[in-house]
């Protein structure tokens, strides 16, 4: 019998930050985005509220995974 023991894993603002950032990056350099722009996306997206709300979500999946979600909200989010 094998048991499982559940760690508790928190993520700091800093990490959040740093995790949008590369986001942000990756839009930059795969899709071309301006970097304010995909600042501002980034902010504005599901995957934003994700980490804040949802940390081990958000966490769980990669940045390019993120960058082409966000890519997909992006021409909404621009004209909000």
């Amino acid at each position: 019998m094998t048991l499982r023991t559940t760690r508790k894993i928190s993520f700091t603002k800093k990490d959040a930050d740093n995790f949008k950032r590369i986001v942000a990056e990756s839009l930059v350099k795969k899709y071309s985005f301006d970097m304010n722009a995909a600042r501002l996306v980034v902010e504005k997206s599901t995957f934003a509220q994700m980490l804040k709300e949802e940390p081990r979500y958000a966490y769980h999946y990669d940045v390019e995974y993120w960058a082409e979600k966000v890519k997909g909200e992006s021409k909404y989010l621009l004209h909000c």
